[in-house]
C-alpha cells in the first residue's frame, strides 16, 4: 500500500497534486455580478463573438473562475472565432484545464473554442456556452445554449439579521439560518441579483421550516423619546413583536435632533428597553443595515441583552439604524 499526504513543510508540491487538495471547492464561475463570461456581439460578417469581463463598477472589469482547483481570470473582453462550417458543428466556448501546462510555466487554465471535449491525460473543461451551427448558417441564427456553471460557498448564521449583505458574497451563496442551537426551525436562502444580474442583490428564500409571518406577531409600538425618532426613511415604527416564546424587533430609528449617529458610538436604540418577559437568556448579537451612509455600505452591530438593553454600534456615520430582522427566543 502507498499512502500520501501533502503539503509537507519545505517540500515542493507538484501542480498535479494541487487539484486534489482543492477539489472540494468545485468547478465554476466566481460570480460577483455583472454577468461574467457573457457571450455578446455575434457578428455574421467576421464570424466572431465576444466573451466579456464583468463590469463590477469603479472601473473594475473581472470575470474569474475555478477549474480543478486552478484559477482563471480575464480583465478585458476577449474576441473569439466561430468560423462558418460546411456541416453541423458544435462549438464549445469553454475554459480548458491542461495539467502539463502548469509544469511548463504556462497558464493551466485558458479560455478557448473547441469542437470536442478531449478529457484524456487529465484535461478538464468548464463549458460557458455551446453553439450549434449548421452548414451555411448565419452565426446569429445558430443555436446558443448557456452553461456558465457557478460555484459559491455556504454561510451558517443564527438569525436572518446576521446574514452578510448579499452583495458581499458570490452569486449562489447559500445561507443556512438555524435560529439557535435548540431550535427546530431552519431557513435556507440564496444570494442572487435581479434579472440583469447587475443590481438588486438580495437573499432569496429557498426553503423555510416553521417560519412565521410578521402578521402572526402581536406588535407593541414604542413612542418617540427625547433622543430617538421612529419611523424614519419609510421604515416601520419601532416595535417589539411577540408570539409564544419568540420575540422580534422592527423599525428604523433616527436621532430626534436630526444629527447622524456617529461611527462606533454606543446607542440604546430601544431606549425603553424590552420588557422583563421579553429578554433573552444570554446576549444575542446581530448585524443590521444602516442608511444615509456616505463612502459605501455601512452596518450596525446590535446586542439584545438579558437586562433588556438593545445597544447599537454603527460602523459609519449614518442617518438611521434598522432593527428589522432581530429575533430571539425567551427562556
Amino acid at each position: 500500500m502507498t499512502e500520501y499526504s501533502y503539503p509537507i513543510e519545505n517540500e515542493p508540491m507538484p501542480g498535479s497534486n494541487w487539484s486534489s487538495v482543492t477539489k472540494g471547492i468545485g468547478n465554476g464561475i466566481l460570480d460577483e455580478g455583472g454577468f461574467p463570461y457573457n457571450l455578446i456581439n455575434l457578428n455574421n460578417a467576421t464570424n466572431k463573438a465576444t466573451v466579456t469581463a464583468a463590469n463590477l463598477g469603479d472601473g473594475v472589469l473581472r470575470s474569474h473562475a475555478i477549474l480543478d482547483g486552478f484559477y482563471h481570470r480575464i480583465d478585458a473582453n476577449v474576441v473569439i472565432d466561430l468560423p462558418a462550417v460546411t456541416k453541423a458543428t458544435t462549438y464549445y466556448v469553454a475554459l480548458q484545464f491542461v495539467p502539463t501546462r502548469a509544469t511548463e510555466g504556462k497558464l493551466p487554465v485558458q479560455l478557448g473554442v473547441f469542437t470536442s471535449l478531449d478529457r484524456t491525460q487529465g484535461k478538464d473543461y468548464l463549458v460557458l456556452w455551446t453553439i450549434v451551427r449548421q452548414a451555411n448558417q448565419l452565426l446569429t441564427d445558430a443555436a446558443v445554449t448557456m452553461g456558465r456553471q457557478r460555484v459559491a460557498g455556504t454561510v451558517v448564521v443564527a438569525s436572518e439579521a446576521n446574514l452578510p449583505p448579499a452583495n458581499s458574497v458570490l452569486w449562489g451563496t447559500v445561507g443556512v439560518i438555524h435560529n439557535g442551537r435548540d431550535s427546530d426551525r431552519a431557513k435556507i436562502v440564496m444570494a442572487i441579483t435581479d434579472s440583469s444580474e447587475t443590481t438588486g442583490w438580495k437573499w432569496k428564500t429557498l426553503s423555510d421550516r416553521g417560519e412565521v409571518d410578521d402578521e402572526t406577531f402581536t406588535w407593541d409600538l414604542k413612542n418617540n423619546t427625547e433622543t430617538y425618532n421612529s419611523p424614519v426613511a419609510d421604515g416601520f415604527k419601532r416595535a417589539i413583536g411577540r408570539r409564544q416564546k419568540r420575540r422580534k424587533l422592527r423599525g428604523r430609528v433616527g436621532l430626534i435632533s436630526g444629527n447622524d449617529f456617529v461611527k462606533d458610538g454606543e446607542y440604546r436604540v430601544f431606549s425603553t428597553g424590552v420588557g422583563s418577559g421579553d429578554t433573552p437568556e444570554r446576549v444575542q448579537a446581530f448585524t443590521t443595515t444602516v442608511g444615509g451612509v456616505s463612502g459605501g455600505i455601512g452596518f450596525a452591530r446590535i446586542e439584545v441583552r438579558p437586562d433588556g438593553d438593545v445597544i447599537a454600534w454603527p460602523s459609519k456615520n449614518t442617518a438611521w439604524i434598522s432593527l428589522d430582522g432581530i429575533e430571539w427566543e425567551v427562556p
